[in-house]
């Protein structure tokens, strides 16, 4: 990760989320998961996907031992990551990007993140399946080229951060009401309980980043 995308990470994440970037096809990547004992497991993968997850991994990793984590070993439960005792977070591939968050759970009950190349063509019929009428209506007659990329991206971050807390709604009832083009808010049911749901959402050096976060309880 740059100094560049340092900087802009810092003025993105809010307090208490701590994150890191990786270029999936950085050439000292298996070297570098090798020295932190990541590989263990991967060998079955496909090379691309087993490169994602390794690169996953390793920002995780970073982002974990950046924000003050004396233990930075994310485990595995099946493609999901199981974070140290004390903390939660969520890994994203996109762009060429591993893209890790991290916070304290007595902080932040949940986060999910995404990133996402910008969706175009027949991929918007992907993003309309998984929208309600007046979803795909708003996003037809939106001018932003990025409305399709935004609502998918965000439906990603809300379902990882959610499914963290034991609940694995359907896409198309994670329905954020943007209250500004770049922030949005839900009320999801979990295990009975209704709880906020806060989206932020970015474009930013040709990709759309999109947070969502559950406060904590501290």
């Amino acid at each position: 990760m740059t100094g560049a995308d340092s900087a802009w990470l810092a003025t993105w994440l809010p307090p208490g989320i701590g994150g890191a970037m990786l270029r999936i096809d950085a050439v000292d990547l298996d070297e570098r998961a090798a020295a932190a004992g990541l590989g263990e497991g991967t060998e079955a993968m496909l090379p691309g996907r087993r490169r994602e997850h390794l690169a996953g991994r390793l920002a995780a990793r970073a982002a974990l031992l950046a924000h003050g984590a004396d233990d930075a070993r994310v485990g595995r439960s099946g493609d999901a990551p199981v974070w140290p005792p004390g903390w939660c977070g969520s890994i994203s591939h996109g762009g060429g990007l591993a893209m890790a968050v991290v916070a304290r759970s007595t902080r932040w009950r949940s986060i999910g993140v995404d990133v996402e190349p910008q969706i175009t063509d027949r991929r918007i019929r992907v993003v309309e399946a998984v929208m309600t009428a007046d979803e795909r209506a708003a996003a037809w007659l939106a001018d932003d080229p990025w409305v399709w990329t935004r609502a998918w991206a965000a439906k990603e971050a809300v379902w990882k951060c959610l499914s963290a807390l034991g609940c694995e709604p359907g896409f198309e009832d994670i329905v954020p009401r943007w209250v500004e083009q770049e922030a949005g808010v839900l009320v999801a049911r979990v295990r009975w309980s209704a709880i906020d749901v806060v989206v932020d959402a970015r474009v930013h050096a040709g990709l759309a980043w999109s947070l969502a976060r559950v406060e904590g309880c501290d």
